[in-house]
C-alpha cells in the first residue's frame, strides 16, 4: 500500500498495482507532449498527477487507461 498526500493534506492509499498503473499513464501522457511540443524541458505533473489519482479513486482503472488512449493513440481530426 501507497500513500499519497494531496495538497490539503488528505491522505490517498494506493495499492502497488494502481501506483504502477498511475506511473505509466503519466509516462504515456509527457511523451506525447513532448513529442508534440518539440519541448524537451522537464514537465511538471503534479496537476496530472492529481486529476489521474481522482480520475482512477472515482471512476477506476479502465477510466484511467482510456484516458491514456484518448490522449495518446487515437488520431485528432
Amino acid at each position: 500500500m501507497e500513500i499519497i498526500k494531496t495538497e490539503r493534506g488528505e491522505e490517498i492509499r494506493f495499492t502497488q498495482e494502481e501506483h504502477k498503473l498511475l506511473d505509466w499513464a503519466i509516462a504515456e501522457i509527457v511523451a506525447k507532449y513532448t513529442a508534440a511540443s518539440g519541448d524537451q524541458k522537464e514537465v511538471n505533473t503534479d496537476h496530472l498527477d492529481f486529476f489521474l489519482c481522482g480520475l482512477l479513486r472515482r471512476e477506476g482503472e479502465a477510466a484511467v487507461r482510456m484516458y491514456v488512449e484518448e490522449y495518446c493513440y487515437k488520431p485528432r481530426e
